[in-house]
């Protein structure tokens, strides 16, 4: 089939997708100084991982301490984004605007990357949207406000399905490029194993097209993932925690988690919380009739298998975020919009048939402008760098690193450790004797307490126990926001050795 899109003259077409993509860029420009959040906490792990790579040091020597006893982050971050920022790291260190800069392309990316997807099925209106649609999506959840792999293991993935669905005749070239893609879409995030039954899936369901040229290759890898899985177990980020609570999936919190990604698909184009409710009630309707189509017309296609086995994965993950999504945000917008050219086919007098993918375009672009104003206005959320208190508490931590070996509890640990360059864990989850026992069996000297805001239930824990037992936690430092103490695993051994428990002050 000939794309429509070169029904249109080739210039107009790309200032078409050009002009979508300017709603997007807007934001980030009037948004670029938004620090990320106070809760965000990967960039840092991603960037102390690139840091060691251009310093030379081990991998794993990132000055992260993992527990089992909470989730604030895996032991290690697979290598493919730190292997991409390292570069960045080494010339222009770890504060650099540079990151906003490749995160805000790499949005931008993964929306022509979706555009083209759809234009070479012949779905022009499809595409332009898309690259409209998609990097603000991502952008309503601060997609380029810190050094996140996401952005960049979308485009991973939606180039393997692009080449997967390639007309080009299948040969052994193909199998391997699909396998080294879905290697490269793993090293970034580890949900891209979900390509590897996908490609398989769309394989099996293709063979007659691709047949043992192309699977082969696909078997290669999924075994290869096997083994890899059996003897490196540990490492790969929480794949334990995945095998044990398999048989304890909670399908209403899964449900709250990634009710949003519709909503986020769907943009918030109002400044009321009723207006966007109201809007995202009427279009679920063109969504379900979109998305019934996709099933009845696309089951064997390789985004079907796609769907499936990441939204499995998305099922069995012990982490769960509106962002692990990313990679399925295309399709709201998409569903929406298909779903609205064919009610508008069937119901629409017939004078106004010819005019409906303009209208859908018209429609879409006021969304979208209206969701860019909105985001525009949008208040920087609360963050650590900046903050007073927190800059306070990072300049003690750093003051005191150089006199006492110190590993720190925090509730944002990776953070911490990219700004002091001093090991600390987040804060065990558990009672009392089982904290203090990961304490001590981590090494860790110092426990930071929220003073104020203490919203997570490990932190009120923390809290209660060191008010418990003051002998074990001394005061060490405090201001209006955080009460630092000193960790003594045994207090009566340190009493009859005379040691002093209590640093002053800074």
């Amino acid at each position: 089939m000939t794309s429509p899109a070169w029904a249109l003259p080739p210039r107009l077409f790309r200032w078409l997708v050009f002009a979508a993509l300017l709603p997007f860029a807007a934001v980030v420009l009037m948004r670029w100084t938004d620090p990320p959040s106070a809760t965000d906490g990967d960039y840092a792990h991603y960037l102390l991982h690139a840091k060691t790579l251009a310093e030379g040091r081990a991998y794993t020597d990132i000055g992260y301490i993992y527990t089992d006893m909470n989730l604030v982050g895996p032991r290690v971050q697979p290598p493919g984004w730190p292997l991409v920022l390292a570069p960045f790291v080494a010339v222009f260190g770890t504060h650099s605007p540079v990151f906003k800069l490749l995160e805000s392309l790499l949005v931008a990316a993964f929306g022509v990357m979706t555009c083209w997807y759809f234009v070479r099925r012949g779905d022009t209106t499809t595409g332009i949207i898309a690259a409209a649609v998609v990097p603000l999506a991502l952008e309503t959840q601060y997609a380029t406000s810190s050094a996140i792999s996401d952005p960049l293991f979308c485009i991973l993935v939606w180039s393997t399905l692009m080449l997967a669905d390639a007309d080009h005749p299948s040969d052994w070239r193909r199998g391997v490029t699909l396998a080294l893609m879905t290697v490269a879409a793993l090293s970034v995030r580890v949900a891209g194993v979900a390509l590897i039954p996908a490609l398989l899936l769309y394989a099996i369901l293709r063979r007659r097209d691709h047949g043992v040229k192309v699977l082969a290759p696909l078997v290669v890898l999924a075994a290869g993932a096997v083994v890899f899985a059996f003897f490196a177990f540990d490492q790969i980020p929480f794949l334990g925690r995945t095998v044990r609570q398999l048989s304890s999936l909670r399908l209403s919190e899964l449900v709250r988690t990634y009710r949003l990604a519709l909503t986020t698909g769907a943009l918030y184009p109002f400044g009321s919380n009723i207006a966007n409710d109201v809007y995202h009630v009427l279009v679920a309707i063109p969504l379900v009739v979109g998305g019934g189509l996709f099933l009845r017309r696309q089951f064997k296609s390789v985004l079907a298998c796609f769907v499936l086995a990441y939204a499995t994965v998305l099922l069995v993950s012990p982490v769960r975020e509106p962002r692990y999504a990313w990679p399925l945000i295309p399709l709201v917008m998409v569903f929406i919009t298909q779903g609205l050219s064919w009610m508008g086919a069937r119901f629409l007098p017939a004078n106004l048939k010819p005019a409906i993918p303009r209208l859908i375009l018209v429609m879409v672009a006021a969304v979208t402008i209206g969701a860019a104003v909105q985001l525009a206005r949008k208040p920087a959320r609360p963050s650590l760098l900046g903050d007073p208190d927190t800059m306070a508490l990072f300049d003690w931590v750093r003051v005191n690193s150089d006199t006492a070996k110190m590993r720190v509890v925090f509730t944002n640990p990776r953070v911490l450790t990219l700004e002091t360059d001093v090991p600390a864990m987040g804060i065990p989850f558990g009672d009392a004797n089982e904290v203090i026992a990961e304490l001590d069996r981590k090494g860790i000297t110092h426990v930071v307490v929220p003073r104020l805001f203490a919203v997570l239930r490990s932190e009120r824990n923390l809290s209660a126990y060191v008010a418990e037992r003051p002998s074990q936690f001394p005061k060490a430092f405090a201001n209006a926001t955080y009460d630092v103490r000193r960790f003594v695993a045994r207090p009566e051994v340190a009493r009859d050795s005379g040691s002093s428990l209590l640093l002053r002050p800074q």
